[in-house]
């Protein structure tokens, strides 16, 4: 393969050697011109690589004045239109991979053709936006390396592709190792391994970091944000190719749904193995109707912008012609230790082997996914849902944890509704408040507080209706509320002895005889009023925060959920934007916006777990407050909750 042949638009973007690639199809209508679907190609430009590329760079396309890219209007999808099947791009595709690496004599890297391989490229091809949700071991990340590489020879001088995956070390060991191995040096542009980018060229056949290839690591949990680097790129024709995406931030996908997608043509492929239905992955993946609306039996479904391919590794070619054929894909013997290790029903197994989302309850967590999705936690509320002639009320909860040591101040505003004659909380907007730092003057807690005065204001939200976190370190912030604002805001203590009220309208029990200490309560209360379908439109930061906390040790029956401090240690972050929907909550049932409960008590698989025997907590260790005396003579006393 020699220099690029710039200049041309797609038109012989290469002077292949004909040695190199051979040019035995199509007819030959004269010396230098053939016919090959439906078109004329001069063959001393045109040889079997180039039209197939061209085939696949010009699907969509028309090139328009000054090469500027034109999407046809039969595949605006804006418009009505729709893409040319997978099946039919396939043909071409397939070809270009075997010309470049499986009869390509200098190529020691081969892609070797099964059914799982195949099906992918199909999907990726006839989608914009495809999700991968694999087993272990079923080669999606070499299945996307593949498909950002010849996504980018189709048109080097127009096209960025973007490779995510946690981290440069991670993505060395996944998407970027096959990257590595797959490129060749004669490729149009230079592999940069140690910076992990390929430079690909511009019009005039120069080096640029404008298009080519580049790796960008996303780590983080859900309420991360995104790198600006990596929203504000722009070429024509833009790809990303997000691995293991269930790792990385859901601000990754909305990302690319609300900036990047506005380049002229926009794919979005991602793979994972399914974890959560409320990570990044499980955003991107949701059917278009709803989770409910799909099982472990099903294989591939329509999401709101495109489609989702499972992969089981029980269905792996493999086990479907009862023998090894492609050793690197799951086999009978890995999947029976696995069965026999951590159970067929198990999270593991589910994530890692059946690739699909697990909804089992959890012994651990407080939360879990199964339940938040039965009560319809996570559904906003259709207009349709309201009773007639009921009145809406706003409510609006914030937690400033950054004065407990925290960097992160989540707003959370809510509607209570009326359906079918019950008080309904819904989430409507989660906002994190950022830190003014070009206002010297002016502390962030008095920022904060008039930023959250204005909107109330302008959204019409009572002083009345708004609350905050007032445990420890929040007190002083209550003063800054009223001087600033009123003494009508509500602050919520989580710190304490759970109160002397019942736990519900049907179980006379005292909170203070079921629950350790006053966050427990809270949480609790949350608990049951999800599980009633009374808390709707949770956002997939809010449910990934509920499901991380779990249980801590209790004495005797006393439920108790792990303190923030724990659970930082454990995941690396507390759950602050959790705690502003607790907050909330609480807000809501001391406005009696929330009418009568009903049972908030926990479910019964719940008190199986609970009513297990623990071996008693020292009782020096513990003061009946719940709360965690620090020791060495200083007195002070650390609030848990």
């Amino acid at each position: 393969m020699s220099n690029l042949n710039a200049g041309k638009g797609v038109a012989g973007l290469y002077e292949w050697e004909s040695s190199y690639f051979p040019v035995p199809d199509g007819v030959m209508v004269d010396e230098f011109h053939m016919e090959w679907e439906g078109k004329l190609w001069d063959v001393r430009i045109f040889g079997e690589m180039e039209r197939n590329l061209y085939m696949l760079a010009m699907a969509y396309f028309d090139e328009g004045e000054g090469g500027k890219l034109l999407l046809k209007p039969e595949y605006d999808d804006s418009k009505g239109g729709s893409w040319p099947s997978g099946e039919e791009l396939f043909v071409y595709f397939k070809r270009v991979v075997d010309l470049l690496w499986n009869e390509n004599g200098k190529s020691t890297r081969k892609v070797i053709w099964n059914e799982w391989c195949e099906r992918m490229m199909v999907g990726m091809l006839g989608n914009r936006y495809c999700a991968l949700a694999g087993c272990a071991s079923s080669g999606k990340s070499d299945a996307m390396a593949v498909y950002a590489i010849v996504m980018y020879l189709c048109w080097p001088q127009k096209t960025k592709v973007i490779a995510t995956s946690t981290t440069m070390k991670m993505a060395k060991m996944r998407i970027w190792r096959s990257v590595n191995e797959l490129w060749q040096k004669d490729f149009p542009g230079k592999m940069v391994y140690s910076d992990c980018v390929i430079k690909g060229v511009n019009m005039d056949g120069d080096l640029t970091e404008d298009t080519g290839v580049l790796l960008m690591p996303a780590a983080g949990g859900a309420g991360q944000e995104i790198d600006s680097n990596f929203l504000g790129l722009k070429q024509e024709r833009f790809f990303t190719m997000l691995d293991e995406l269930s790792e990385l931030p859901v601000s990754v996908v909305n990302g690319c749904y609300s900036n990047l997608s506005n380049n002229t043509w926009f794919e979005m492929k991602a793979a994972s193995n399914p974890n959560s239905y409320h990570d990044a992955f499980g955003v991107f993946c949701k059917p278009m109707n709803g989770w409910a609306s799909v099982s472990e039996l099903d294989m591939e479904w329509e999401t709101s912008r495109g489609i989702c391919l499972r992969f089981d590794s029980e269905k792996s070619p493999n086990m479907k012609a009862g023998r090894v054929i492609y050793p690197w894909l799951p086999k009978e013997r890995d999947i029976n230790h696995a069965r026999r290790e951590f159970g067929e029903r198990s999270r593991y197994f589910f994530r890692m082997y059946k690739a699909f989302w697990f909804s089992g309850s959890s012994d651990e967590t407080v939360f879990n996914e199964g339940e938040v999705m039965k009560g319809r936690a996570d559904t906003p509320v259709d207009k349709s849902e309201i009773d007639k002639g009921s009145r809406e009320e706003l409510v609006l909860a914030g937690d400033p944890a950054f004065t407990q040591g925290g960097d992160r101040f989540p707003l959370i505003k809510g509607r209570v509704v009326k359906i079918d004659g019950k008080s309904v909380l819904e989430v409507t907007d989660l906002d994190i408040i950022k830190d003014d730092i070009d206002n010297e003057d002016v502390s962030r807690s008095y920022s904060s507080i008039r930023y959250i005065r204005e909107r109330c204001v302008k959204e019409g939200i009572p002083a009345s209706h708004f609350a905050f976190d007032m445990t420890g370190a929040g007190i002083p912030f209550r003063d800054i509320v009223v001087s600033e604002w009123s003494s009508l805001p509500m602050g919520v203590m989580f710190g304490g002895k759970a109160s002397e009220l019942p736990i519900s309208p049907i179980d006379p029990r005292l909170a203070s005889e079921v629950y350790a200490n006053r966050v427990t309560e809270l949480w609790a209360r949350c608990k049951g009023l999800i599980r009633e379908g009374r808390i709707r439109g949770l956002t997939s930061e809010i449910v990934q925060e509920l499901c991380q906390r779990q249980w801590d040790e209790m004495r005797g029956a006393k439920l108790k959920v792990e303190s923030k401090k724990l659970m930082k240690l454990r995941t690396g972050k507390s759950p602050d934007i959790a705690d502003t929907l607790i907050i909330l909550v609480e807000l809501c049932v001391k406005l009696g916006l929330l009418g009568e409960m009903e049972n908030v008590d926990v479910d019964e698989s719940s008190k199986e777990v609970w009513s297990r025997s623990y071996e008693s907590i020292d009782s020096d260790a513990w003061d009946d407050t719940g709360l965690s005396w620090g020791g060495g003579g200083g007195g002070d006393m650390d609030l848990e909750w």
